[in-house]
């Protein structure tokens, strides 16, 4: 069984530490249908576990509305040694054999909470004048990635055995764990690395939901994986909806921007998340586009359509 050319949606996956996002990608577009286009949203590295979003189809289209969106993650580091990645898979660079105690700890997580500036990994997936980080590095390049701003909204000690500690972190996108352990391993004058990570949480995915890369396998035999499936606006949940009528669904479909005193629906501009982006449903109650409300908040203009086929 394969899934149909034109099925469009999100996979809340649970990814193994070990294989890369993209071998994850590949492993399940030619177990579902070689001939859909599918993704995912936010990469894990190899070490890393936990949820990787899969999108197929449409759903292809709004992968970027998942990378923007808090974070969960169950973060372990281990101190007496710091590496050039941050984590157990790099070159150690520096050791120590002091002593860090749990309040020790406690108190420094505090100077880690609230919007920090942050460097990220030089072994990322970022990329500099076209190219990645981590080829830049392995061919011993010097860059130094600037720091940027991050948001950590909640972090906290959930075990420490000294020289291992686990924390719970939600964080805003863009944050790297790996730093944030190679970082409390300067602050606290014990180099630090990380040992392991799993994502628990993105974009109203859970760890604790999410299926794995062979139970997606099994799903497929017995021809029950698309009830596991999410629809393609699953992941703008927070975006306002307006229903639209015939007329300005085709006018809209065709490109073409409304005027909202014109229009047959209400619409209350808000301060909230995506205020100025709205998800909208024709008369058959499916969803076909996003929408953009103009700056002089007169019009929408088509952002994204999504045909069914």
């Amino acid at each position: 069984m394969s899934l149909k050319r034109n099925f469009h949606g999100f996979i809340n996956l649970n990814k193994d530490s070990g294989p890369t996002s993209s071998f994850v990608v590949s492993s399940i577009k030619k177990m579902i249908n070689p001939k859909l286009k599918v993704g995912h949203c936010g990469t894990l590295d190899p070490l890393a576990s936990g949820v990787l979003p899969i999108c197929i189809g449409h759903a292809t289209r709004l992968s970027e509305f998942f990378l923007l969106e808090d974070k969960g993650y169950k973060v372990k580091g281990k101190f007496g040694l710091s590496t050039d990645t941050y984590d157990s898979t790099g070159k150690i660079i520096d050791k120590s054999d002091k002593n860090i105690k749990r309040d020790e700890l406690q108190k420094a997580l505090e100077n880690f909470k609230g919007v920090i500036d942050q460097r990220p990994p030089l072994f990322s997936a970022l990329k500099f004048k076209g190219e990645r980080l981590y080829n830049i590095a392995r061919k011993g390049g010097n860059y130094i990635p600037p720091k940027r701003k991050v948001k950590v909204i909640n972090i906290s000690l959930v075990k420490f055995e000294f020289p291992i500690y686990e924390l719970d972190i939600l964080v805003s996108s863009g944050f790297y764990a790996r730093s944030l352990i190679h970082n409390l391993g300067e602050y606290l004058d014990c180099p630090s690395h990380m040992i392991a990570l799993e994502r628990t949480s993105v974009g109203g995915f859970h760890s604790r939901e999410a299926i794995k890369l062979n139970q997606l396998s099994d799903l497929m035999e017995k021809e029950k994986l698309e009830s596991h499936i999410f629809s393609i606006d699953y992941v703008l949940k927070n975006f306002k909806r307006v229903d639209m009528n015939s007329d300005d669904t085709i006018k809209l479909k065709n490109g073409v921007k409304i005027d909202i005193q014109d229009s047959k629906f209400h619409y209350q501009q808000n301060s909230k998340k995506y205020s100025n982006l709205i998800k909208a449903y024709d008369t058959q109650g499916r969803f076909f586009a996003i929408l953009r409300v103009s700056e002089d908040g007169k019009f929408l203009k088509p952002e994204k359509v999504f045909h069914e086929n």
